[in-house]
């Protein structure tokens, strides 16, 4: 048995009946939680002004006059903001999905960080899946920028 100096406290422990404490739970999924509180303020901000609407904010396609993957995302996500889907899909047909893909990751990923206590880690993608997603838009992008492939005027923004 060991002795302590008298005065001396005890050492702190986290040996509460529930688990971790609250603070350790916050501490462990900060990142997330700020990451995707900012994310939303902007979304809302974004969807309040209506979008960006008249200005050229894409440096691919001011240079080339073609349109990336994701040009017409911010008034895509205006859109949404204001709870019109059509209009977002008509803007941007990918950037809706992939917007709720994010979401879900970063809510899964802040509630593991929350339920294990351990730091917030993304989850690493399988090659496969992110070679054909590349692929998907890449195909996205040649397909909305030639005029004469069916629905290629729908997928312009």
């Amino acid at each position: 048995m060991t002795t302590r100096p008298a005065g001396a406290r005890p050492p702190a422990t986290l040996a509460v009946a529930g688990g971790p404490s609250p603070g350790r739970r916050l501490r462990a999924a900060g990142a997330p939680l700020v990451v995707g509180t900012l994310a939303l303020a902007a979304a809302l901000a974004v969807g309040r002004q209506g979008g960006v609407t008249g200005v050229d904010l894409c440096p691919f396609h001011r240079v080339t006059g073609l349109w990336c993957p994701f040009c017409g995302g911010l008034r895509a996500t205006a859109a949404l903001v204001r709870g019109d889907l059509p209009a977002a899909l008509s803007l941007n047909v990918v950037v809706p999905p992939l917007l709720l893909l994010l979401a879900v990751v970063g809510l899964r990923t802040t509630a593991r960080a929350l339920r294990t206590c351990e730091p917030a880690r993304l989850p690493v993608v399988p090659l496969r899946p992110l070679l054909v997603a590349l692929v998907l838009l890449a195909v996205f992008t040649v397909w909305r920028n030639v005029p004469e492939l069916p629905l290629a005027a729908w997928l312009a923004p």
